[in-house]
């Protein structure tokens, strides 16, 4: 599943943004306007007020140099256009992580129902503590190399 989620997303490099904030917008419209116009029923500004009022809750930095910014509940009605997009910022971006390192990749998640949601968000961060995955991430690896990674560890 999380394969095909990040087909859909894409990996995308030099997000140029400071902020977290900064950078779910940019990374929103880039998601909207490149990857998906006409497929997803949500605009950018739709998609980014959704993942920053979660990320209003509390940080979706989780250590690491991560991120998975991600809108509270579900986003999307439509089962197909649902989608994990791997980010690299320019330079890295201080997120409020829980070991105080800036986040140096992020994943920016949207799907279409609640078992969905969860079940992306628990296979990315089981992922991620993956230390091939994770040095493959640190390394800012292509999509090729992280779907050739996930087809044999899933």
């Amino acid at each position: 599943m999380i394969s095909e989620l990040l087909k859909r997303g894409g990996v995308w490099y030099n997000l140029d943004a400071s902020t977290p904030q900064e950078a779910i917008r940019k990374a929103s419209e880039v998601v909207c306007a490149r990857l998906y116009p006409g497929v997803i029923d949500k605009d950018a500004s739709e998609l980014a007020g959704a993942a920053l009022e979660r990320e209003g809750q509390s940080s979706t930095a989780v250590g690491e140099g991560l991120a998975f910014p991600h809108a509270r509940a579900p986003f999307l009605r439509n089962r197909e256009a649902a989608f994990m997009a791997l980010f690299y910022p320019r330079f890295p971006i201080l997120w409020a992580a829980p070991d105080g390192l800036p986040v140096r990749a992020f994943f920016l998640i949207a799907s279409a129902s609640p078992a969905e949601h969860l079940s992306s968000l628990s296979s990315l961060a089981k992922r991620c503590s993956n230390p091939e995955f994770a040095r493959l991430l640190a390394g800012k690896a292509t999509q090729d190399q992280l779907l050739s990674l996930l087809g044999r560890v899933s």
